[in-house]
């Protein structure tokens, strides 16, 4: 048990014997006019006087004994007694997409980003994956899943593909018109995949760009990240090549969610989709933490016990 108040705690102590003493002085009952006997001593030594006069001192005690718990109590309560345990709730399951940019600028960062989401397969568990890419439209390449098994099959196709320049993969997304992607369209009709909106559920979105600017977008780097955050998904973004204004854009539309933009040409240590992974079964499955419980049975039974013992008492002088 803890004390959260422990300060109120002995406030309250320190006043109880001052007001004692000072009821003793301000409010002594006034002298009553006494019997003048003889020979009381005779009457102080019956068998049956003593009893009485044992009897009464008893009751006297235990009657100041218990307004003493009552004080006693009433002060544990003051300093609010805690209890200081620990909560770990149960793990949220999560959704992983992944949305890349598919313009021809983005083929080797591509094959890359497509490599490391394999390697991220092998450390899922219970997680949905899925895949899109997008230029000036989106397709779907991959839809959320936990088959782990099919998850790696189709990235090794589409690996392959990639590799191979086969174009089939990038069929709808217009990307060989040669022109920059359109970010923000891509990252907003990539957001509306993630199905399931009724279950609480962790969803991370890992868009991979220049984030070169196309012309005329429906949607904004900027109003797409916001898209995102108001639908609870977090955004990450893979900087490819990204530096200036393109960069600092990039970092400002992703903040909103939650999420930060790593690059995606680093080299040695953990690569950057497997630290996404990392932040992402950290937010959904975050350590025990400390918590403090109000605990008042202590307090309340030290004054229920006590007023308990002052009622009984007064009933006895009452018959």
């Amino acid at each position: 048990m803890d004390l959260r108040w422990t300060w109120l705690l002995v406030l309250v102590l320190l006043c109880v014997p001052a007001v004692v003493w000072l009821s003793t002085r301000r409010f002594r009952p006034p002298e009553a006019d006494g019997l003048m006997l003889a020979h009381v001593e005779r009457l102080r030594a019956l068998p049956r006087y003593r009893v009485l006069a044992r009897r009464q001192v008893v009751w006297a005690a235990l009657q100041v004994a218990a307004v003493l718990v009552v004080l006693l109590g009433a002060a544990l309560l003051a300093g609010r007694p805690t209890t200081i345990g620990t909560e770990d709730p149960a793990a949220q399951p999560g959704d992983l997409l992944f949305c890349l940019d598919v313009s021809p600028t983005m083929h080797s960062d591509n094959l890359e980003v497509l490599g490391q989401v394999r390697q991220v397969v092998d450390r899922l568990d219970g997680e949905r994956i899925g895949l899109y890419v997008f230029s000036q439209t989106t397709a779907d390449l991959m839809p959320l899943t936990d088959d782990y098994g099919y998850a790696k099959r189709r990235l090794h196709d589409v690996q392959q593909a990639f590799r191979e320049l086969n174009d089939e993969y990038l069929a709808g997304t217009s990307a060989q018109g040669g022109e920059p992607a359109r970010v923000g369209d891509g990252l907003v009709s990539c957001a509306q995949h993630f199905d399931r909106p009724e279950r609480e559920r962790g969803r991370a979105l890992v868009l991979s760009s220049a984030n070169e600017g196309a012309p005329a977008p429906v949607y904004t780097l900027p109003e797409a990240g916001a898209y995102a955050a108001e639908n609870g998904i977090v955004v990450y973004g893979l900087a490819a090549r990204t530096t200036g204004e393109g960069l600092a854009e990039f970092r400002t539309s992703v903040r909103p969610s939650g999420g930060r933009v790593l690059s995606l040409g680093s080299r040695g240590g953990v690569g950057p989709l497997e630290q996404i992974r990392q932040i992402e079964r950290r937010r959904l499955d975050p350590p025990p933490a400390p918590v403090r419980d109000d605990d008042p049975g202590k307090g309340s039974l030290l004054v229920l016990g006590g007023l308990g013992l002052v009622l009984l008492g007064g009933i006895r002088e009452l018959r």
